[in-house]
């Protein structure tokens, strides 16, 4: 008799509803709670356009796939084009500037000195996030290789998305909604 109502507990438990014999309520709310991750779809600007292929969007797709690797975690969930998401990223700058204020590096060689000049490289990269109908714009700039780029804009992005979470999954829900639809019968 009572293995039996142990298993309705759990049983109810697990379907979210409150139980009077000995389930604390705040254990059933901790269970409803637990979200699912935020669905994430990340693009390169120029993917979907009919255009050809350039080391720009090559590049940008490089970024693409460097995010996708930074971003995973218990909170985000980066899913392919196909699916349904509530955050679309697109990567739409990925550019390199080489600036001559980098200084020289000086060289004995012989009896003389031989000074030669080594150039800054500053990488950038920028990130159009669109939830619904907002845009949120990310920024990251460094003289970093393009992959720690990419985890620092993982970082930016996760705390955002961790720091709007409620407003992500409401302003997604009609785009959800959507794909939820039966297709039409005629």
């Amino acid at each position: 008799m009572a293995r039996t109502s142990l298993i309705w507990q759990s049983l109810a438990l697990v379907c979210g509803l409150g139980v009077s014999s000995g389930i604390p309520n705040a254990v059933v709310v901790a269970a409803k709670e637990k979200a699912a991750p935020i669905r994430v779809r990340i693009v390169a600007f120029g993917e979907d356009a009919d255009a050809f292929v350039t080391e720009d969007l090559k590049g940008r797709r490089e970024t693409a796939g460097d995010l996708s690797q930074a971003l995973k975690s218990r909170e985000i969930d980066v899913v392919p084009p196909a699916h349904a998401a509530n955050l679309w990223l697109q990567i739409v700058e990925r550019s390199m500037t080489v600036s001559p204020n980098g200084g020289a590096l000086a060289m004995p060689i012989g009896g003389m000195v031989v000074a030669v000049p080594i150039d800054e490289q500053w990488r950038t990269v920028t990130v159009y996030a669109y939830v619904g109908t907002q845009t949120q714009t990310f920024h990251a700039t460094g003289q970093k290789t393009w992959r720690s780029l990419a985890k620092d804009l993982a970082k930016q992005i996760r705390t955002w998305v961790t720091d709007n979470d409620g407003l992500i999954r409401r302003l997604s829900k009609p785009m959800d909604a959507l794909f939820a639809l039966p297709p039409f019968k005629k």
